[in-house]
């Protein structure tokens, strides 16, 4: 149970009350000291002072000194008058006075919630204050920088305006010495009829004079390299250009050879290419089956001239005879190598009948890599595109 201090002292005013209570020795950082307007509690164990005031003391305006030895306490009161005594004269009540301590902590405890709120706002006034001044600082640098920016613009205009009026200047000034510089020239003599006659006859006498004579006419004689080839020459196409041709010229060796060896029938019919030409004129007329062995015929002769197998398919894709057609095409193509531009045509036609073979047995996807190089070779050909479509929609829906 603590010890209750007795041997304070205190006196008064009319507006202020002084009280001292001793410390006994403690040091000042030992003392716990709680005030309200009302409600004075100074403790360091075991040594108590507590007192409820007789009347309410103005808390912002009082004050608490820990001094070495006392405790000295400054208290201005609400109203102006005299106490007469210090405590409360329920002081002495216990139950009272534990109301009084709850009420007075009570008191504390909202009072140190509104300076915690009234700290907060002057807080956040703070904050804003320092913020709209830092934002007035910034526009007012912002403000500088235009004008020091727009100070510079003028006075550049101003220099390039004042080189202006000197370069105008100096034009002026060297126009005029120019003009005073220049020798006047005198005016033209009118000249009389005679003495245009006369400058007339000269003039045209130095013109005659100063023309050069007449080129004579003559003849460039031209020579141009012989080509067997219809295509234009091509440095890049020359060895296969080569190679092709030496083919074509041994195909027609092997014919005459074995036509030569055959003395029984007629020289024509033994050479390749007359048995060609005829099986072209069959199928012009519609005889396949005659062109077809007029062809095979010559093929016998000469296997190597790819046109043979090339027309003999064509032949066998009207009689429906579509495998010997792809087997004929096959054939043709493996003989126009190298590829040149000058076999392209036979080769575009070989793929296209391919194509077709391959298309009347089924085998789409075969159809549509034919039609695709011959697609490359002639390119602008809208039915091949056609063609190439039709094959290609049937493999997606199959």
């Amino acid at each position: 149970m603590p010890l209750l201090i007795d041997d304070f002292s205190w006196k008064e005013t009319a507006q202020h009350v002084y009280i001292d209570v001793p410390l006994k020795g403690v040091k000042p950082s030992q003392v716990d000291v709680f005030t309200t307007d009302v409600y004075i509690k100074i403790s360091y164990p075991p040594y108590l002072f507590e007192t409820r005031l007789l009347d309410a003391a103005n808390e912002d305006k009082s004050s608490v000194t820990l001094s070495s030895g006392v405790a000295k306490i400054v208290l201005e009161k609400s109203e102006s008058k005299l106490w007469k005594t210090l405590h409360h004269p329920e002081s002495k009540n216990k139950e009272w006075m534990r109301e009084e301590r709850r009420l007075a902590l009570e008191h504390a405890h909202r009072k140190a919630q509104s300076n915690q709120q009234e700290m907060a706002v002057k807080r956040r006034e703070a904050e804003r204050f320092a913020l709209q001044k830092q934002m007035k600082q910034e526009e007012e640098a912002k403000e500088a920088i235009q004008t020091a920016k727009q100070r510079v613009r003028d006075e550049t205009v101003a220099e390039i305006e004042e080189w202006k009026a000197k370069e105008e200047i100096a034009g002026r000034i060297l126009d005029q010495m120019e003009e005073e510089s220049k020798v006047p020239e005198p005016k033209p003599r009118v000249l009389t009829a005679k003495e245009l006659i006369a400058k007339s006859k000269t003039a045209s006498k130095s013109v005659s004079t100063a023309l050069p004579p007449t080129r004579q006419s003559g003849r460039i004689e031209v020579s141009f390299t012989p080509r067997i080839l219809p295509t234009p020459m091509r440095e890049s196409k020359i060895a296969e250009e080569e190679e092709w041709l030496g083919k074509m010229a041994q195909a027609g060796r092997a014919g005459t050879e074995t036509a030569a060896q055959d003395k029984d029938k007629d020289m024509t019919e033994r050479n390749p290419l007359w048995l060609r030409d005829k099986g072209n004129e069959f199928y012009q007329a519609g005889d396949y089956l005659s062109a077809i062995n007029a062809y095979t015929e010559a093929i016998e002769i000469d296997s190597t001239l790819p046109s043979l197998f090339s027309n003999r398919a064509a032949c066998y894709l009207h009689l429906k005879r579509y495998e010997d057609c792809v087997e004929d095409c096959t054939q043709a193509l493996s003989r126009l190598t190298p590829p040149i531009e000058a076999n392209s045509v036979s080769r575009c036609r070989a793929h296209v009948r391919r194509a077709a073979a391959w298309t009347k047995l089924g085998n789409h996807e075969e159809a549509l890599r034919d039609y695709q190089e011959a697609r490359k070779l002639d390119p602008r050909n809208e039915q091949l595109r056609r063609d190439a479509e039709r094959v290609e929609k049937r493999l997606s829906s199959a």
